[in-house]
């Protein structure tokens, strides 16, 4: 099976974000060796270095990681930033999750979402 990827574009959300990485944390397995990707959008307050500290302080980093983006381009630039990481990591990836970061996924949604998709 193919790696699944989770997108989670930031703009000024911090906690929101590690709120939703946090809600993920006990679904990595069902990433089939993907990656959560935050992508902040050049949000100009402490969420880099929010989501940055939570991703290593709670070890994090096999799963998950932060692109920080030049500007503010809006969603799209977020989202589409973050899947050219994705094609950079794995290039026959599965699927790619869209999460906005006040998101809290309940448990098992990444599974199910992978076997509807599938």
């Amino acid at each position: 099976m193919r790696p699944i990827f989770v997108v989670i574009v930031n703009y000024r959300t911090g906690a929101l974000a590690v709120d939703c990485l946090a809600s993920l944390a006990t679904m990595i397995d069902e990433l089939r060796g993907g990656r959560v990707i935050v992508a902040d959008n050049a949000s100009g307050d402490d969420s880099l270095a929010l989501i940055g500290a939570a991703i290593a302080q709670r070890g994090w980093s096999g799963w998950a990681e932060l692109l920080a983006l030049p500007r503010n381009g809006g969603f799209a630039y977020g989202n589409n930033a973050a899947i050219a990481r994705v094609r950079e990591i794995a290039p026959d990836f599965g699927a790619v999750l869209l999460l906005n970061p006040d998101t809290v996924a309940s448990p098992g949604a990444v599974l199910r979402l992978a076997e509807h998709m599938d």
